[in-house]
């Protein structure tokens, strides 16, 4: 490596550093999630999101089926930064393999269709479980 891609590797990295620090960690995590998302081909729409006493998230849903969606968020676990469902924790992927995270998404948005989705009460607002037959 010569002293232009030494001073080349720096400045990106000082770089990195600097936008990591006006942003923070988990906001940058969740763009670089997002743009996965977004160049992934799997189907995927999303959006960032701030719940009620929550740090921000990563709303996800599939195109085709947007009655169900995720909340995706960071977390540390074992020494490491993953992307996690919110709330619960579940691990999708380490950060650093943001490119997989894709089709575990798919995955988990799948196994969710196997369960009846909330139906909202117009009266009130509020998702309500359907009711059996």
């Amino acid at each position: 490596m010569d002293w232009t891609q030494t001073a080349n590797a720096g400045h990106a990295r000082a770089s990195a550093e600097r936008l990591s620090a006006a942003l923070g960690t988990r906001r940058l995590d969740l763009a670089t999630l997002k743009t996965a998302i977004v160049t992934g081909g799997q189907g995927l729409a999303c959006g960032v999101v701030s719940r009620a006493g929550a740090a921000p998230a990563l709303n996800v849903i599939q195109v085709c089926k947007p009655e169900h969606s995720l909340d995706v968020g960071t977390d540390l676990v074992g020494g490491r930064m993953w992307f996690v469902l919110e709330p619960g924790g579940e691990g999708v992927v380490p950060v650093d393999e943001v490119e997989a995270a894709p089709a575990k998404l798919v995955g988990i948005l799948n196994r969710m269709t196997d369960r009846p989705a909330p139906i909202t009460s117009h009266e009130h607002g509020r998702a309500r479980a359907p009711k059996d037959l």
